[in-house]
């Protein structure tokens, strides 16, 4: 993507981000005694911050930046960290900075940290600042431009953690958290796979660094430039989205466009016509379709040699031909184990009749497991991926390649590099993600095609609602203009695996709780499940026995796949609406046949009520706690 922003005249849309940012610069720095120079109760630490950490941590007066004072940890293979609350405003970006010094820091290095908290204290996201600072190193400033704290986001909580695989000693100054000005222009995309097409319609998503009343009042109004076949450039007005208020769109014929590369642009003009903001979308006409290997078509299905796809799978640690044996026994066509396979264990798992998403998520300088694979700079790094990527490219079990396993905004530019790179060795494998922090994935665009968000609620830290999985899936939607293909997983597993203090207070979903959120999923307009973990279930088989979550995973899996047939069809779906809240709807039709699915996720009855496009009158369906009808619509 080719992104150039202009906006010398951007008549005000920034006013309020600048009045914010003038504001926090009038009043103490965020966060406060960012300096460490006032000192805490008793001249102990320092004020305003909490020190953990076996004693490892001290503010020593001259052995800051300057001669001033410096936040100290003495042993950061000890671990510990130092943290303060600030509050944040969701949906505006700040920068976080700071300085750091090191003396012979191993590992996986320093940085500064930050992760944000909804009003219940439940964590909603992290990240980290980079570079990760190693060795022997003078002051070095690291930094995360631009992160954005959730729409639920109350409190951020800055911290300079440091984990256990790390040695050395470490300094840290001047920490801050610096407001900026939203981009008159966000992310800027097509519908159209890697922004490829022959022919058919094509839809332009832009996101607006503003509300479109706001720009309406400033006299603004958006377009698109688009090449045309006769010749020279025609402009197509910017369709306003009815249920985001940020975000406008404009549809045209790919046919219309010239052939080969082309750069589509988005403007903001004022009231006489003059440009104020571009931003440049670079999209390809090609001769004909292309089906050879794994494509995403414009509903969002995956095709594999033209053939559509839907992904029923499941996370494992190795695809050992033992393990694979057994999993080939379930409802499921792929898998996506961590451990990144041989070529005798794809060969093996193509000889079952699985697909599998190959795996190269830890693959950056700066990840412990990066470094145990000797990857420790930028070059060792595309080495590394490059050459994986060149081995396996053209197996025939590879279904897509995984880039990222829940790293933030502040990986972006380099998981962004990651897809680039899979896409120029291996244009027929698409690339695939997952991501907790749905808030984020608007900002997370250039690194992925396909997208897994996993919201996990049962007995997660907060109790939130199984519901959580219709509203994260919305929002994931939402994120993606709707234009991107969405692989969901479905929480498979025991919390207490991960979280041993409170493993006596959780428990695994149920077979219905499992049944319930696969399907909220598919309501959603999930195009493949990937279910977590086939893996999970030894840490908790003194709870439940791992056959006996298999056979919970596998008839939810047989009862998707049975659906399979009519979530490919190639036949227009007809339009659903929803007119009860707290639940899901999705329709489908094949063989001239209108299906319905409709899914409650309460534990209390629900009567869901629906109009369904072309239909004389409304409909309802009456759902059990739980309960999922999925079956024909009858006039």
């Amino acid at each position: 993507m080719n992104d150039t922003v202009r906006s010398k005249a951007f008549l005000g849309l920034g006013a309020a981000a600048l009045a914010l940012a003038a504001a926090c610069s009038a009043a103490e720095p965020l966060p406060k005694n960012a300096g460490f120079e006032t000192p805490g109760a008793k001249g102990a630490g320092a004020a305003e911050w909490t020190l953990y950490g076996n004693g490892m941590w001290s503010v020593r007066r001259g052995e800051g930046r300057n001669g001033t004072s410096a936040l100290i940890c003495a042993d950061v293979g000890k671990g510990g960290w130092t943290t303060q609350w600030v509050d944040v405003e969701p949906g505006r970006p700040y920068r976080v900075e700071g300085w750091v010094r090191t003396e012979d820091v191993e590992g996986s290095g320093v940085c500064i940290d930050f992760s944000w908290y909804d009003a219940y204290g439940t964590r909603l996201g992290t990240s980290a600042t980079q570079p990760r600072v190693t060795g022997t190193a003078a002051w070095t400033k690291v930094s995360l431009e631009a992160f954005v704290p959730p729409a639920a986001a109350k409190r951020c909580l800055v911290g300079t953690p440091v984990t256990g695989n790390t040695k050395g000693r470490a300094w840290f100054d001047d920490l801050r958290i610096v407001p900026l000005e939203l981009p008159p222009i966000g992310q800027f995309i097509s519908d159209a796979y890697r922004n490829r097409s022959a022919v058919g319609p094509v839809t332009f998503h832009v996101g607006l660094g503003a509300a479109r009343d706001e720009i309406a009042a400033k006299g603004l109004h958006g377009r698109f430039a688009v090449p045309s076949v006769a010749g020279g450039t025609r402009h197509v007005d910017a369709v306003p989205d009815k249920a985001a208020p940020r975000d406008v769109s404009a549809t045209v014929d790919a046919a219309s466009l010239p052939l080969g590369g082309n750069e589509v642009v988005f403007e903001l003009l004022d009231g006489k016509g003059r440009s104020v903001a571009t931003k440049s979308l670079a999209f390809t006409r090609t001769e004909k379709p292309e089906t050879k290997g794994v494509r995403i078509d414009r509903r969002g299905i995956a095709r594999i040699d033209g053939k559509p796809f839907f992904p029923l799978g499941m996370f494992m640690w190795k695809a050992a031909p033992d393990k694979i044996d057994h999993f080939a026994k379930g409802p499921f066509n792929c898998c996506m184990p961590y451990s990144p396979p041989t070529k005798a264990e794809m060969d093996y798992a193509n000889a079952k009749g699985l697909k599998v998403i190959y795996d190269i998520h830890a693959c950056y300088v700066g990840l412990q497991w990066a470094t145990d694979r000797g990857i420790t700079n930028d070059a060792s790094e595309v080495e590394f991926v490059s050459r994986r990527v060149r081995e396996f490219r053209d197996h025939p079990a590879l279904l897509a390649w995984y880039i990222n396993d829940e790293l933030g905004l502040d990986w972006i530019k380099r998981l962004a590099a990651h897809r680039d790179l899979c896409e120029r060795l291996d244009p027929d494998h698409p690339t695939w993600v997952a991501h907790y922090m749905v808030e984020d994935i608007r900002g997370h665009l250039p690194g992925f095609d396909v997208i897994g968000s996993d919201p996990y609620p049962i007995c997660q830290t907060g109790d939130p609602p199984i519901s959580q999985v219709m509203e994260h899936t919305r929002i994931t939607r939402k994120g993606v203009f709707g234009a991107r293909a969405m692989w969901q997983i479905p929480q498979a597993f025991d919390w207490g695996g991960y979280r041993v203090k409170d493993k006596d207070k959780t428990r695994p979903p149920t077979f219905e709780e499992m049944r319930n959120m696969a399907w909220q999923f598919v309501a959603e307009g999930a195009n493949g499940l990937i279910f977590y973990s086939y893996s999970s279930w030894e840490k908790m088989k003194w709870r439940t026995p791992p056959e006996e979550m298999w056979k919970r995973v596998c008839r939810v899996g047989e009862e998707v796949k049975e659906r399979i047939p009519i979530f490919l069809s190639d036949e227009a779906a007809p339009s659903v609406v929803l007119l009860t809240g707290d639940a899901s709807v999705r329709a489908w039709r094949k063989g001239g046949d209108v299906w319905l699915l409709a899914v409650n996720p309460t534990y209390g009855p629900k009567v869901v009520e629906f109009a369904l496009e072309g239909a004389a009158r409304n409909r309802s369906v009456s759902l059990e706690p739980l309960g999922v009808w999925f079956g024909k619509i009858k006039d």
